[in-house]
């Protein structure tokens, strides 16, 4: 955009050129692009606020280094174990941070220290039993890991910088000589750089461990990486402008403004399908009236979801959270043999059948008007009666029987 300003400004032959609102265009297709090219994983944490199922870990993973800047170990402690609790991907992440840390800090102020980092590693220690040893006796569980390590959520280097913009390269300056020299000797500097480092490592594992299978590098994503990089982009800023020239600090700072855009209209894009019953994200007005009416049903009720592919995978996630009834595939990774599961289930959608129904488990059928005669008419001995339908949304829930 600034480029296009600047041709159609000077350029003796700038109508040859795109204009500036034609690039501004330009930069909003690719950026949206861009965005799902890696998959919605949303490497800015700014996106990620709005996403109210993850909220709660993100709150757990700061409340942890908050504390831990501030001293209060025993705090600091106890959310560690949350967030270990709440989440694997993020709790991996947060306990091998403050263990780097902690290792660092030892050849500091090892006396100080010792009976905090006894703590640590007895959290990573149960964390690590917990999920490598515990979980995995259960072939549910064992059918879960091997979907999510089945599936490699990776970013390449050629979209670093559309991902990150000008937070990567300020940030990287702080590994220069100078800016380290300045900002090492402090603990809580040295906390921040071993969480850059260690975010780094888990985010491009694919990269730094080329002999191993990756295991989703982008789910240690979620703005663990873009948000301690963006403090070293600003503590950068700050040192190139006590630095002489100053302008450094100034061209730095305008570098800086220019990738705040990005967040600012990816927010606007989906803010705008965002409940009104919800500050945070929720699902869309449209999932939320479901959920919200098929939990008034009293029977718990195994679902098949046939719905829009925009609202299939919300609707279907969000089911077992907040209703009482469950849906025969939902979550792609959480769903134990979702892949067997799902083939059934385009199966039953595509070539409805009464002998799937014992197979899949079924006792509900959540479509919408439209798709309820084609089920309707495959069905008819399996479809007994309406358990709810909403006019206005065009869709119905209908008990099914062998």
């Amino acid at each position: 955009f600034t480029v296009g300003v600047l041709t159609e400004g000077f350029s003796p032959h700038g109508s040859n050129l795109l204009k500036a609102s034609e690039l501004l265009q330009l930069y909003l297709v690719n950026f949206w692009a861009t965005e799902h090219g890696y998959g919605g994983w949303h490497i800015s944490l700014f996106r990620n606020v709005l996403y109210s199922t993850e909220v709660f870990y993100h709150i757990l993973f700061f409340a942890c280094i908050l504390c831990f800047l501030h001293n209060r170990r025993p705090l600091g402690c106890l959310f560690l174990f949350l967030t270990c609790w709440a989440h694997p991907f993020t709790g991996l992440l947060l306990m091998l941070i403050v263990t780097v840390w902690l290792v660092i800090e030892w050849f500091y102020e090892r006396g100080k220290i010792r009976g905090l980092l006894a703590a640590v590693l007895v959290i990573d220690a149960l964390f690590l039993w917990y999920n490598n040893v515990f979980l995995r006796l259960d072939h549910e569980h064992r059918s879960v890991m091997a979907q999510i390590q089945g599936y490699s959520a990776t970013l390449p280097p050629s979209k670093l910088l559309p991902a990150y913009g000008a937070i990567l390269p300020l940030a990287l300056v702080a590994l220069t000589p100078t800016i380290l020299k300045r900002l090492w000797p402090k603990s809580r500097f040295r906390l921040l750089y071993s969480w850059v480092g260690t975010a780094a490592f888990l985010n491009f594992h694919d990269l730094f461990l080329p002999f191993m299978r990756p295991i989703q590098p982008l789910h240690f994503s979620h703005g663990y990486l873009y948000f301690p990089l963006a403090v070293l982009a600003i503590l950068v800023l700050q040192q190139l402008y006590a630095m002489r020239p100053k302008r450094l600090g100034l061209v730095g700072m305008l570098l800086l403004l220019l990738h705040l855009p990005a967040n600012v209209i990816w927010s606007i894009r989906t803010i705008a399908t965002v409940a009104s019953e919800c500050p945070i994200f929720a699902p869309s007005r449209y999932a939320v009236k479901i959920l919200e009416e098929i939990d008034t049903i009293a029977d718990p009720q195994v679902i098949l979801v046939d719905l829009p592919p925009e609202t299939l995978g919300v609707v279907s996630n969000l089911i077992p959270l907040f209703t009482k009834h469950l849906v025969i595939r939902g979550h792609g990774f959480n769903t134990p043999f979702t892949e067997e599961k799902r083939n059934l289930a385009k199966i039953m959608m595509e070539r409805p059948n009464a002998t799937l129904v014992p197979q899949l488990g079924m006792t509900a059928l959540l479509t919408t008007d439209e798709r309820l005669p084609f089920y309707s008419t495959r069905l008819s001995n399996s479809l007994t009666r309406t358990l709810w339908h909403h006019k206005q949304l065009g869709v119905v829930l209908v008990e099914v029987v062998p």
